[in-house]
């Protein structure tokens, strides 16, 4: 999977942490619906991250975006 997926390439593999960091977040990991184009969007970052986490993750970091999400859900959990 891989290797068809352009996974030694230095270009694939920052074209994948930028659109990572670019798209919506999806429901999956914020609890919140999206709408519409925002929803495809969101689909498409969890196809991604998903494939990400599955054949890359040693190559390329975890989305950033999905930290500080990460953050401030706990802080919000943490004053309530």
């Amino acid at each position: 999977v891989e290797r068809a997926l352009g996974g030694g390439d230095a270009r694939f593999l920052a074209a994948l942490e930028a659109v990572l960091e670019v798209l919506p977040v999806s429901r999956a990991w914020t609890g919140v619906a999206l709408a519409g184009e925002a929803q495809s969007a969101g689909d498409d970052f969890e196809a991604l991250e998903n494939l990400r986490r599955l054949a890359f993750a040693k190559d390329v970091g975890r989305p950033r975006r999905l930290e500080q999400l990460e953050l401030r859900l706990g802080e919000e959990g943490d004053s309530g």
